[in-house]
């Protein structure tokens, strides 16, 4: 209702950065729990907040340039090869 819908918007990518990150959150925080366990010294908060978020956009980001990248060298994933995929992502990435 506020906001206009983005025609560029990519949701897979989106997807794929959200659940990056909520299982990142769930690591840290898991991680953070067992440290309180022991009486060591914690993680930040504020640290697990902000790390979580740039995850979330350099995630987005990442993903969004290799759905861009598979999609415009392979108009269809039969007989993928993931060397194959890698060798002209990084080509892609460079020109």
């Amino acid at each position: 209702m506020f906001f206009k819908e983005d025609k560029n918007f990519d949701r897979p990518s989106f997807n794929i950065a959200c659940y990056t990150t909520f299982i990142y959150w769930a690591l840290l925080l898991f991680i953070n729990v067992i440290l309180e366990g022991n009486e060591k010294s914690t993680i930040s908060s504020l640290f697990i907040l902000l790390s979580g978020v740039m995850l979330l956009f350099i995630s987005e980001k990442v993903t969004k340039l290799i759905r861009k990248s598979i999609s415009s060298t392979r108009s269809c994933f039969d007989n993928y090869n993931p060397f194959t995929f890698l060798i002209t992502f990084i080509k892609n990435s460079y020109t």
